[in-house]
Formats: structure tokens, sequence, C-alpha cells
């Protein structure tokens, strides 16, 4: 985990996002997110690295074995339209 500069709150590199529920309060409890400040990973805007951060706005959850959310390419892996 690296935080990265250039933010207006922490946001830290990671090589990917939690995969199972189990990965996402883990790596939610490691950054003190909490109901408030709910924990998200999201690509960054080129789609070069994935980013983990408490969000200031509602948990977002995304459904058991989340391929969504998995870079490449500079795309998210799971759209059709991303060459492998």
């Amino acid at each position: 985990m690296k935080k990265l500069d250039g933010y207006k709150f922490p946001v830290y590199s990671t090589p990917f996002c939690p995969r199972n529920e189990s990965e996402w309060n883990k790596r939610s409890s490691a950054l003190n997110c909490n109901r408030t400040n709910g924990y998200t990973c999201l690509p960054n805007e080129k789609f070069t690295e994935l980013l983990e951060f408490c969000y200031i706005g509602p948990w977002i959850w995304i459904e058991e074995d989340p391929a969504c959310i998995s870079i490449g390419n500079g795309c998210f892996l799971a759209e059709e339209s991303c060459k492998r």
C-alpha cells in the first residue's frame, strides 16, 4: 500500500481491489473507513492503477468476485471492447 500525493484526502495505490466481503472489510479497516467515509476501490483516470480510499459518501457494494473492477490495457477487463 503506497500513499499517493496530489489528493485532498488519503489515497493509496493497490495491486487489486477486494474480491470478496472479507477482503473488503479488511481493507476498509486498514484505512480506518467507517459508515460516513465508506471504503472505495476504483481505477485512476487513465486506468493505469487501482486506487483505494475512504470516500465521503454512502458505501458502494460490488458483487462477489468483482472482475468488473479489474483493469488492464487502459480499460476495465470486464468490458468486451477491452482487448485482453
